[in-house]
This record gives C-alpha cells, sequence and structure tokens, in this order.
C-alpha cells in the first residue's frame, strides 16, 4: 500500500506543476521575449572614449557614441590568450558596414576572444593589473 501512495503523491506533484507552467504560459502570452536591452563594454574608434554602452534588440554595430555622436563605438573584447582587451579586426560586408566577423579573433594571436567584463577579470588572481589593451583599429576603416 505504501508504494502505491507514493505513486499517487508523485503523480499529483507532477500534475500541480504541470498546472503551474501552463498558467504561467497562459498568463505571459506564451512567449519568452529576450531582453529588449543589454550593456557592454566599448570604446569609440573615432574619439577614443570608453565605457558602458546600452544595446537595444535589432541594433547592429557600430552603435553611436555618447561623447562624440560618430557611429564608431564597438565592444571591447578580452583574449584569454594574451589575456589583454581588445577590438577584434573588422570585415566588411556587402551591405557596405564594417561588422566584427561572427566568431571573433585576437587582433595579435587570433586566439578567440570573448566579451570584455572588467567586473569578472578583477576576481581572477592570474590576470595582470592594470589590463592592457592592445592598439585599437585605424578609424575609419579602409579597404
Amino acid at each position: 500500500m505504501a508504494v502505491r501512495k507514493d505513486s499517487i503523491m508523485g503523480l499529483i506533484a507532477a500534475l500541480v506543476l504541470i498546472a503551474a507552467v501552463v498558467i504561467y504560459f497562459a498568463r505571459s502570452g506564451g512567449k519568452i521575449e529576450p531582453p529588449s536591452k543589454t550593456t557592454f563594454n566599448g570604446v569609440c574608434l573615432a574619439c577614443k572614449w570608453e565605457g558602458q554602452h546600452d544595446r537595444y534588440a535589432g541594433d547592429m554595430p557600430p552603435y553611436k557614441c555618447h561623447s562624440c555622436g560618430e557611429r564608431a563605438m564597438y565592444m571591447w573584447r578580452w583574449c584569454p590568450s594574451c589575456k589583454k582587451r581588445c577590438v577584434p579586426v573588422m570585415e566588411k560586408r556587402e551591405s557596405g558596414d564594417w561588422l566584427p566577423p561572427a566568431f571573433p579573433k585576437c587582433p595579435k594571436c587570433g586566439a578567440d576572444v570573448a566579451p570584455y567584463d572588467p567586473d569578472a577579470l578583477e576576481y581572477m588572481e592570474d590576470i595582470p593589473k592594470p589590463i592592457e589593451t592592445l592598439p585599437l583599429p585605424a578609424w575609419p576603416f579602409k579597404e
């Protein structure tokens, strides 16, 4: 009888969980939406201003600089091999825009790079302080 009682309790718990999920999706319209805004650490290649920048859904680089107004703001990247921050070499697309490659690489060593997050790096002991920066790409871009 104990096995049957445990089975019934497990079935009831599963049904309650399923009901909660159904109610949640019904109230939310059944959609899971990505955030409409994210923040990144970037640098303007035109005026060299650097800081945090808000990126909205659908925005594509280059972003408008808070300081000079030029559309020359790009995301800082972090190279775990060189232990330096950088802006990857840009690619000219068919549209004529200069964009970071889909899989950006370090301009010095060619390793894969990740978005630069100074708060995360602050707690890593093997990272030399202050954080070094590789030379920025020339602006405006030329072929």
